[in-house]
């Protein structure tokens, strides 16, 4: 087995609902309460990561008025890089996800699905700013659902030119026998079900798929699988467990008690 790198907790429950982690540095319905709800969270239940996203389709904009690469949008700013500085104080491990984004098909607000000098513009300044504090960076959101292989490819290619040192993938919730593995330092990965439904499968039933889908990986690509429950419960907790003892896992994204 190998050893564990990163426990984060993409979900956490605060006043009886489900938050998500990723959503913490600026969606405008995430507060300071929220952040501190998180970090009490983590720290309950030896937590010792979390994943944050920069961009996306709807409101995590660090841009004013949400123009891409526009303004930057100081308060906000600011607000993020205090609550970042408070996880490296606590020694919390900080992975960043930059992209999200619609379906293949559906209308795109932001340019950087079609736009390869903009996307690079945003990765440069994603990662000059974040290296620092990043323990990995992560290309998007699901970028199997907008981003075809060689896309992704061309994105980690950016990210490990501008965060040298910095292990580098991307979030897929990848089907080994309909698309080619994108690449990159590790595989993170989604399970085939919504995160809601993760207690409707047993412990074996996922712990089966997560094999399956190391077998397909490059022999030198370890897995983090990063979501695939978001419920307070103890399957859940079953889940994360049984997953962790998986031979090539180095990541799982909820708590393990």
């Amino acid at each position: 087995m190998e050893p564990l790198l990163i426990n984060d907790s993409l979900f956490f429950w605060h006043k009886g609902r489900v938050r998500f982690s990723w959503c913490l540095p600026w969606d405008d319905d995430y507060t300071d309460e929220d952040r501190q709800a998180f970090i009490s969270w983590a720290l309950d239940r030896g937590v010792d990561g979390v994943m944050m996203r920069l961009l996306d389709e709807r409101i995590a904009t660090p841009f004013k008025n949400g123009e891409f690469m526009g303004e930057l949008d100081h308060i906000k700013f600011e607000k993020f890089m205090n609550f970042i500085c408070k996880i490296k104080a606590l020694g919390g491990k900080m992975v960043f996800c930059l992209f999200d984004g619609p379906q293949q098909g559906k209308a795109c607000k932001y340019p950087y699905h079609h736009d390869r000098v903009g996307m690079e513009n945003f990765i440069k300044f994603a990662c000059q700013v974040l290296r620092p504090f990043a323990y990995a960076f992560v290309l998007g959101c699901e970028t199997n659902e907008y981003f075809d292989v060689a896309t992704v490819k061309y994105g980690i290619q950016l990210m490990k030119k501008y965060a040298p040192g910095i292990p580098c993938s991307s979030h897929e919730q990848w089907n080994p026998d309909k698309r080619e593995f994108i690449g990159g330092d590790f595989c993170c990965y989604e399970t085939r079900n919504h995160p809601r439904d993760g207690d409707k499968r047993s412990v074996g039933d996922m712990v089966n798929e997560v094999n399956y889908v190391i077998s397909k990986l490059p022999p030198h690509v370890n897995m983090w699988v990063s979501e695939f429950n978001w419920n307070n419960s103890e399957r859940c907790i079953q889940q994360a467990r049984a997953i962790a003892e998986i031979p090539r896992v180095i990541g799982v994204g909820m708590p393990l008690r």
